[in-house]
């Protein structure tokens, strides 16, 4: 198992590094005002408020988390990336796929295969969202912007959607 042939050193210190960034995630609070929120409390202010002041102040907050790990960030990719090298991969996300039996060519043309597939629907999709969020908070759709989408990385669709 590929696991076994890393340096043992360098395992160590990927998983320090890899606890510690997920410690920063998991105890991070946005900050709005001086005051702190919980990510749930970040999503029902994105969901509820029609305030796009507050939305905006709210979702920038949200975004906080990024400079807050950012150096952790990059010290995991250096620290991955050299483990990967020294096993003979070109990078990290290479050898996670092809440890797995992926090639990382079949995965890119396996997701430009599905974007292809998937976009009038997803257009449509968006169409209809943006209308009713449009709706929502009274402006032009042209004025949406990512802080009206309810969510802190629009990764999901809005609870009026579902």
């Amino acid at each position: 198992m590929l696991v076994y042939q890393f340096d043992s050193v360098k395992m160590n210190k990927l998983i320090e590094a890899e606890v510690a960034m997920e410690q920063k995630f998991s105890t991070f609070r946005a900050e709005v005002n001086g005051k702190k929120f919980t990510d749930n409390q970040i999503e029902d202010i994105l969901v509820n408020s029609t305030n796009s002041n507050e939305l905006k102040e709210t979702w920038e907050a949200s975004k906080q988390i990024g400079a807050f790990v950012a150096d952790d960030v990059k010290q995991l990719v250096v620290l991955r990336n050299e483990i990967a090298r020294d096993l003979g991969f070109t990078n990290f996300h290479e050898m996670s796929l092809k440890s797995s039996d992926q090639e990382p060519e079949a995965i890119l043309a396996l997701f430009d295969e599905l974007d292809k597939m998937t976009k009038g629907a997803f257009d449509s999709l968006k169409t209809s969202m943006d209308e009713k969020l449009a709706k929502k908070y009274r402006i032009p759709v042209s004025q949406l912007m990512p802080w009206h989408s309810q969510t802190d990385f629009s990764r999901k669709l809005p609870k009026f959607m579902m």
